[in-house]
């Protein structure tokens, strides 16, 4: 019997990402399933993000950490209703924190200093900087910082678990890792602030490098939370 080619098709992407899960080590809890989302449902988490993060940064109707907050919910709702999140309590262990914390650090330094040098270069940057720290410091430091982790956790689960990992089985391991940082980059056009364009490249690229790298999920999201906490309770970049 002829197998029609859309079913082998998708045994082909099934098997990537089951490759991909196994091999970089994706697969992070027993339950992860060997299937992969549709294009067509790839498409429409995509589709979602720009268009909440759109009415979060352009619209705004309401305070700017409750916006974000309900658009995360949303994305990491779509992520989980069309594939399950490659976590489990097995991926924290003293290698993972020490891995993610010291890769929060490093990202965090990184920019800092990169900041001085790029504000020394470019002027301009400093309002840019003004806009985003504006925007995080509409409530109480203590609530920005607990906002911006939670916001950071799903962050990484709908962006790197979800997204970069499913491009990954389509595209391959490192134009998945691209198309996923081009993606996450373009949707935070409508803040038109290119600060925070450069540093979701910057971030993307890293957080989803180093998801590839260990195939922990565990680990870029302690290294985002960690470079969140910096930037906002240690000291600004900028």
């Amino acid at each position: 019997m002829k197998i029609p080619k859309a079913r082998l098709k998708q045994a082909e992407v099934s098997r990537n990402l089951r490759y991909v899960t196994t091999q970089h080590g994706y697969a992070l809890n027993d339950h992860f399933s060997d299937t992969s989302v549709t294009p067509a449902q790839l498409l429409i988490s995509v589709m979602a993000a720009a268009v909440l993060i759109f009415v979060t940064f352009f619209l705004k109707p309401f305070n700017f950490w409750l916006d974000i907050i309900l658009t995360m919910a949303v994305l990491v709702f779509l992520a989980l209703a069309w594939s399950e999140v490659p976590l489990s309590r097995r991926n924290i262990n003293l290698e993972s924190i020490i891995i993610g914390a010291g890769a929060g650090m490093l990202l965090y330094l990184l920019c800092l200093g990169g900041g001085f040098l790029l504000e020394l270069l470019w002027p301009a940057m400093h309002n840019y900087t003004a806009e985003i720290y504006d925007l995080a410091y509409s409530v109480p430091l203590t609530f920005a910082v607990i906002l911006a982790v939670i916001v950071a956790i799903a962050e990484e689960i709908f962006w790197r678990g979800f997204i970069m990992r499913n491009f990954q089985a389509y595209l391959g391991t490192a134009a998945g890792i691209i198309a996923a940082v081009a993606v996450y980059a373009l949707v935070h056009i409508w803040a038109f602030n290119p600060l925070l364009i450069l540093a979701a490249v910057i971030g993307g690229a890293f957080w989803g490098i180093l998801y590839n790298w260990r195939g922990n999920l565990f680990i870029p999201i302690l290294a985002h939370v960690i470079w969140c906490v910096g930037v906002l309770a240690v000291y600004p970049i900028g």
